[in-house]
């Protein structure tokens, strides 16, 4: 590995006094200006998150930022794209840093991108925190149990932990140059024409910063396509040592096809043939990988959940309209789509269980300390029955209060049980907390 080579093109701002303009002109994620305010502190700043999201965007920006108020030569960045690295990869980038272009004086910012590649890199940089006071490391991975072990094991008490999603509906907005006026959750129906549209837009598209822009449906898909096969054939293979990689494009379309119904193991092992074991730690590797995320029953508790009865969901949507490989048109019907609204609104909410009992509820959220039941209904008109579930487990919980997600429907039923918000998928997706602290006026 060329140490000095890499780094001269990885850190422009030596020469040139900031960061390339790709970086300074992309539109700062909420996320940023969190970091922001731990810059002043010693501790390890780690991001991690799905592959293509934006952590290098992120940290460039970081970067731009410090640029302002320190010495570029204060300032490194490294990415570890090597899938075979070792510690001694780690501590000869940093040295060569150190011994090479770090003034004496003043603190030294050192990114570290996908570190995950690199063996033993927590014990390598506990050894650098502990020995220098003046050094603030920034780290980003794409494999959450590889990068919460070590800074669970090596870096106790010495990390900050944060993900990064992809976009958001406002974050894909945003990229958009859409203009957000701060009355949207006060008068929705001032803007529901325009902000539906838009969000019909983001379901078809999804939230991979670099695609926003890509009119292209089979670029788009192809995109996504490219960023998963990279995720099982490169990643997992790489961290988890995994070495038969074949199933792993059937289980993902079985999962696309399964999205907001609950998954057996047994039959996912049967369809992929596989044992049940190698089945349930793929699936682990893909949670790992921020592809899916698991789900839940509710019983009784938020922290108490039924293990044999869960739902398997994607941290980002267009990766089921791709691995299902479906046309522009079918993303649009009626079930397709409400599947895809679904677990947008999983992602958004970010619920702690679902709820079963002869009645089903979609998600269970808490807020503010209470459990809300809150249920998806992705069409154009209601019916009696779509409130079943709500009222069961409203009846059942001695709650008042619950949430119905709809296409465009607006407003508070009253059931027998108590009321229940309606809620339109795009209103809620674009201001989530705003929008259900509404529920506290029912």
């Amino acid at each position: 590995m060329d140490v000095a080579n890499l780094a001269g093109k990885a850190n422009p701002w030596w020469v040139t006094g900031r960061v390339s303009e790709k970086y300074r002109k992309m539109v700062k994620r909420g996320l940023f200006f969190e970091l922001v305010k731990y810059l002043p502190d010693k501790q390890v700043i780690t991001v991690t998150g799905l592959r293509r999201v934006g952590k290098t965007t992120l940290m460039h920006q970081v970067i731009d930022e410090l640029l302002k108020k320190n010495n570029s030569e204060n300032i490194f960045y490294f990415l570890f794209n090597s899938f075979h690295s070792k510690p001694e990869d780690l501590e000869r980038v940093i040295e060569f840093y150190l011994n090479n272009i770090a003034p004496e004086k003043g603190r030294k910012y050192l990114f570290l991108d996908e570190v995950q590649y690199v063996k033993g890199w927590a014990d390598v940089i506990k050894s650098y925190y502990d020995l220098h006071d003046d050094l603030k490391f920034f780290i980003s991975g794409s494999a959450s149990l590889y990068i919460r072990k070590s800074t669970k094991e090596s870096l106790a008490g010495r990390a900050y932990d944060f993900f990064l999603s992809s976009l958001s509906f406002k974050e894909f907005l945003l990229l958009k140059k859409t203009r957000l006026p701060l009355d949207v959750v006060e008068k929705p129906l001032k803007y529901e024409s325009v902000l539906s549209v838009l969000f019909n837009e983001f379901v078809l598209k999804g939230g991979f910063p670099e695609i926003v822009s890509e009119e292209d449906f089979e670029k788009r898909k192809l995109y996504v396509s490219s960023v998963i096969s990279k995720i099982t054939s490169i990643d997992i293979p790489s961290v988890f040592e995994v070495r038969d990689v074949r199933s792993f494009p059937i289980l993902l379309r079985l999962l696309a096809s399964s999205v907001g119904k609950t998954v057996e193991y047994s039959s996912l092992a049967e369809s992929v043939e596989k044992n049940r074991r190698t089945v349930s730690d793929y699936v682990k590797y893909l949670e790992e990988a921020f592809v899916i995320k698991e789900l839940f029953t509710h019983s009784g508790s938020e922290f108490s959940k039924a293990r044999k009865s869960k739902k398997l969901y994607f941290t980002e949507h267009s990766v089921i309209s791709s691995m299902l490989d479906k046309s522009k048109a079918e993303v649009f019907e009626s079930l397709f789509s409400s599947l895809l609204v679904e677990n947008i609104i999983f992602n958004s909410l970010k619920p702690v269980s679902f709820w079963r009992k002869d009645k089903e509820v979609d998600f269970i959220i808490k807020f503010e300390g209470e459990l809300i039941p809150v249920e998806v209904k992705y069409k154009e008109n209601l019916t009696s029955t779509d409130f079943n579930g709500l009222r069961k487990f409203m009846k059942s919980n001695k709650t008042f209060k619950a949430i119905m997600i709809t296409k465009k429907t607006h407003g508070v039923k009253k059931l027998e049980e108590g009321k229940v918000l309606l809620i339109p998928a795009w209103l809620i997706t674009y201001a989530p907390k705003e929008v259900i602290s509404k529920i506290n006026l029912l």
